[in-house]
């Protein structure tokens, strides 16, 4: 979920109903609002509806078609899509949805169009558990310190009520010989009841069942319908 209260506009417009919402993304530092845009759509699935489990840690995905932009974009460019709210008399500020970076780019030329498939910070887990700083001979270290050097290899932050979360309970970790970091975030992620995942502002974060709220606030039109980010229900905070 995502605290909107800090976005100027968003709570009023949504609470007035009747509104539209619009979408942008920026690669690179570089804005491409809808003019630019034929389809944007992000999924990080926490826990499936038919068979949840926990012990993961969810790569989340973007999908972007897009005409063929003037500015150069690089491999490995960092996106960021935004939506925001709006109807007759007022917009609000932008929203973002994810931090996400360039896995592949495939240019068509015959339709001046451009398709951009990317993964957020996640990603960066499938790799050894590289040379660690901890000691695990005779004292096998606590989870969270092992999730904040786990951080620290795939250049995040943990977010700090996941690390107060961690610290709630003396779980310690066996050497994770031969794992990668996803693997070992699994593996914490499992002790816990719960799954890891990248948030909408790049945090890490621990997602348990006892999180999901008992009730849920979306984005819906006036008629009771969903209103979708690339498919995706968009949920606001709990009040």
């Amino acid at each position: 979920m995502q605290d909107t209260s800090r976005i100027t506009n968003f709570d009023t417009i949504v609470a007035a109903g009747d509104y539209s919402v619009e979408t942008k993304v920026s690669i690179n530092n570089v804005d491409y609002g809808e003019d630019m845009l034929f389809s944007v759509k992000t999924s990080r699935q926490v826990f499936t509806n038919e068979n949840p489990s926990v012990g993961n840690a969810v790569v989340g995905r973007i999908d972007i078609q897009m005409v063929i932009p003037q500015a150069t974009i690089p491999k490995a460019a960092e996106i960021k899509p935004y939506i925001r709210v709006k109807n007759d008399s007022l917009t609000s500020g932008w929203l973002q949805k994810g931090v996400f970076y360039i896995f592949q780019r495939m240019i068509d030329e015959d339709s001046n169009s451009m398709t951009i498939v990317g993964f957020d910070a996640m990603y960066r887990g499938n790799q050894a558990y590289p040379s660690s700083a901890l000691e695990w001979d005779d004292s096998h270290p606590y989870a969270y310190d092992v999730v904040n050097e786990v951080a620290g290899f795939m250049n995040l932050t943990v977010e700090a009520e996941t690390m107060t979360k961690l610290q709630r309970a003396n779980y310690v970790v066996q050497f994770p010989a031969q794992y990668s970091l996803r693997d070992v975030l699994g593996s914490i992620a499992a002790m816990y009841g719960g799954n890891f995942i990248i948030t909408n502002d790049g945090l890490l974060r621990l997602v348990g069942f006892a999180d999901l709220p008992f009730e849920t606030y979306y984005l819906v039109t006036r008629a009771g319908s969903p209103i979708t980010f690339g498919g995706t229900r968009i949920l606001l905070r709990s009040v």
